[in-house]
Order: structure tokens, then C-alpha cells, then sequence
């Protein structure tokens, strides 16, 4: 038996990493489900909005992967360039304009 811990625990240490993106992926996974229509009078209220954001955030940047890849490398190139353009703009600018 106690061969057997040594073994889990060395595997434990040893693929922690791979195991966190695991764990990490199931629940983005879980959490993309759950803000399914399918759950709709299931979830408690104050989850309403957010799970709803969140399907809405993970659709957007799914297609927005879909056609960056099939605009080829060049279009991805521009693509990140407006990417890190619109970033700068919301923590730089936005931030700075009155309210």
C-alpha cells in the first residue's frame, strides 16, 4: 500500500501542470454548459448574468478564431495588431476621459 502513495504522489507532482489545465478546461467547460438554455430555470439568480456573459464572451472569441484562421497568417498578423490596439485604448484612453 504504501508503494501505491509513493507512485500517486509522484505522479501528482510530476503532471501538476497538465493536471491544472485539465481541471481549468473541465470547469470552463462545465461552467460554458451551465449557461446553456438548457439551465435556464435551474440557475440561482445572482449566476444569471455572468454565466450568460461568459457564453457570450467564449461564442465571440470562438468566431473571431474561426474566421482569423481562415483569413490566413496575414490577416492574423493585422488581426493582433488591432487587438493590441484596442487594448491599449480601454486601459489608456477610456480610462482618462471624463465621466
Amino acid at each position: 500500500m504504501e508503494h501505491l502513495e509513493v507512485a500517486v504522489a509522484q505522479l501528482w507532482s510530476r503532471y501538476w501542470f497538465a493536471r491544472c489545465l485539465l481541471e481549468t478546461g473541465l470547469l470552463a467547460c462545465l461552467f460554458y454548459a451551465l449557461s446553456g438554455p438548457a439551465f435556464d430555470g435551474l440557475r440561482p439568480g445572482f449566476a444569471e448574468e455572468p454565466l450568460r456573459a461568459y457564453r457570450v464572451a467564449v461564442t465571440e472569441a470562438a468566431r473571431e478564431t474561426a474566421s482569423i484562421l481562415d483569413a490566413g497568417p496575414a490577416r492574423l498578423a493585422v488581426m493582433r495588431v488591432e487587438r493590441l490596439k484596442r487594448d491599449y485604448i480601454d486601459r489608456n484612453i477610456k480610462l482618462a476621459m471624463p465621466k
